[in-house]
Formats: structure tokens, sequence, C-alpha cells
């Protein structure tokens, strides 16, 4: 020992470091195998704030909230804790009319059905466009117009044209027992160029 203190006199000391620390709002921890140092020689020299960075650390006092961030905690756990769940939570809700939207894309046929044998390329084609459709509409309800049908199947089961331009209508499902409230319906827009066209939102006929 540093300075002719014996292992009982440290021990005695740290017990009586700790109950002070407990008292006080914070707590604090003691770094391994650095003495103990006097109040008068800098006793927080050697102290480190509440919690300690690295938990798997033997501590001489046990980690946990002090008692009175423990009270708080308990009368408003999630709010005060997670402020970002008012974000989620609170606000008004949505209506179906804002939800009705109608948009214009262009997609890519030629990568979606790249890889597929030639007698499964038009198939895929179709479910390509549903699943592009459900994921830009967010509904899982799509229908597909017979005209965008005969325009993925023009040329063929595997001659897939390398574009097509597609309008996606968001409508509200009028029907009595409708799983969801919304629905998608996808039609054909015949175009002479795909060059410079971008997704658009439209005017609902």
């Amino acid at each position: 020992m540093e300075d002719g203190m014996s292992e009982v006199t440290v021990r005695t000391e740290l017990k009586q470091l700790q109950e002070r620390q407990t008292e006080q709002e914070g707590r604090y921890w003691i770094k391994k195998g650095q003495p103990l140092k006097n109040e008068e020689s800098g006793a927080g020299d050697n102290l480190k704030p509440w919690p300690p960075r690295n938990p798997r650390k033997r501590c001489t006092i046990p980690i946990h909230p002090p008692p009175n961030e423990r009270a708080h905690s308990s009368s408003s756990p999630s709010l005060s804790l997670h402020p970002f769940i008012l974000l989620q939570t609170g606000g008004k809700t949505r209506s179906a009319l804002q939800d009705v939207v109608t948009r214009e894309y262009t997609v890519h046929l030629h990568k979606l059905v790249h890889g597929r044998s030639f007698k499964k390329r038009a198939p895929w084609a179709v479910k390509s466009v549903v699943t592009f459709a459900q994921k830009a509409m967010g509904t899982s309800d799509v229908r597909i117009d017979p005209k965008l049908n005969q325009a993925l199947w023009a040329q063929g089961i595997k001659t897939v044209p390398h574009r097509i331009r597609i309008k996606l209508e968001r409508k509200r499902n009028d029907e009595e027992n409708a799983k969801e409230k919304l629905f998608t319906y996808a039609s054909h827009v015949p175009v002479v160029s795909f060059k410079g066209l971008q997704t658009a939102v439209v005017d609902a006929e």
C-alpha cells in the first residue's frame, strides 16, 4: 500500500466514502486498481460520474438509477424517455379523401425480368407491375386494366417491352365487406418516347 496505509484502513475509508456517495443525488464509481485519495489532496480525481462507460468493469457501487430518477421514470415511463413516440401516436388521423391520388410512373421491365426463362417473362412482368404498384401506393389490393395486360403481352410471352408507362390510381373501396378502404387501379399510358419522363401527379378524371 502507498503511504503506509493498511488494507483495513483503506477498506474503512472506502466504506465511508460509499456511504457519503449514496446519500448524494448522483452515483459514482472508483477505477479499479487505483489507490484511494484523501479529500484534501483531491478525492474526486479518481472518481467518474454515473454510469461508467464500460459496464464490464467491476464497480464498488451497484449500477442502478438514483431514487429520484426511478420515481420520475415510473410516473411517465414512455413519454419522458422516448419523445419520438409523440410523433408516431400524436396528431390527427388522416382522411381517406387525402389518400386518393393518381400518379404516372415509368416501370423498367427489362431489369425486372432479367434472368427469367423465356416462357415465364410476360407472367413475371405482370407480377412485377403488381408488386411495383403495391410498394408505390401502399395498398395490397391492386387491379390491372385489361389494356395494360394486353400491352405487356403484345410482343409475346418472351419479348417483354423494356419500359412501360403506367398510371396508378388509388381509390376508395365502396364495397360492403371490403378488407381495405383503398385499392389501386393500374392502367396503360401510351407514349412515343420515354426520354425525360418522370413520376408525375395527375388530376383524377
